[in-house]
C-alpha cells in the first residue's frame, strides 16, 4: 500500500514566529521573529492499524539562526494518519509530541521568559508538538511535501517554569524508505 513505508527522513526550513501555538498554526499569519531553523528529523512508524492510522517515533535536530543562535534536539512520539486520496494527491496528517532541548535560548524565548517568569524561568527543555499536513503524489508516494509548526512550550509553567516558549512555521520534504 502507498505510503505505508515504517521509516522517514524529514528536511525542513522556516521562521520563527512572534505569536502563541494559536495565532501561529496557519502558515503566513503571525508576525516574524527574525530567527531562522532548519533541521532534518527521522521518524519511525511503529504501528499501522487497518483504517490507516500510525504511531511512531522520531528525533530531530536543528539550527536556530537568529540573533541568539544555538542548536535544538528533540524526541517524541508520532500519532497520525496515512492520508486521504483526492484525485492525484494524498492528504495527510500527523502529530509529534515529545520533549525539545536547545543549546541557548531564542529571543522569543528570553522575552517570554521575562513576560512571564519574571527571568526566572529556563527554556533549555521544554514540551515539543508538532502538528503538520503533509501532501504527495499517488504517482510518488514515497516523497511528502510537509508544513509543521515547530512548537516549544512550556506547558502553562509546568516545565522549566516557562508558559510558553516559540513557534515556527517549517516547510520541508520527507522521504519515506
Amino acid at each position: 500500500m502507498p505510503g505505508t513505508k515504517a521509516n522517514s527522513v524529514f528536511v525542513f526550513g522556516g521562521l520563527f514566529t512572534t505569536g502563541y501555538m494559536g495565532e501561529s498554526i496557519v502558515p503566513f499569519t503571525a508576525g516574524i521573529e527574525g530567527t531562522a531553523v532548519g533541521g532534518v528529523a527521522y521518524q519511525r512508524h511503529l504501528h499501522e492499524t487497518p483504517r490507516g492510522f500510525r504511531l511512531g517515533s522520531e528525533i530531530g535536530i536543528a539550527g536556530r539562526f537568529g540573533p541568539l543562535s544555538s542548536a535544538e534536539m528533540w524526541m517524541g512520539i508520532s500519532l497520525g494518519h496515512r492520508g486521504v486520496k483526492l484525485g492525484p494527491v494524498v492528504v495527510s496528517a500527523q502529530l509529534v509530541a515529545g520533549f525539545s532541548v536547545v543549546t541557548g535560548p531564542s529571543a522569543m524565548e528570553n522575552f517570554r521568559n521575562q513576560e512571564y517568569a519574571a527571568g526566572k524561568g529556563d527554556p533549555t527543555l521544554l514540551y515539543y508538538l508538532g502538528p503538520e499536513v503533509a501532501l504527495r503524489s499517488a504517482a510518488r508516494p514515497d516523497l511528502e511535501y510537509v508544513y509543521r509548526l515547530h512548537h516549544r512550550s512550556g506547558g502553562w509553567h509546568t516545565l522549566g517554569n516557562m508558559r510558553g516558549g516559540n513557534n515556527a512555521q517549517v516547510f520541508g520534504l520527507r522521504w519515506r524508505f
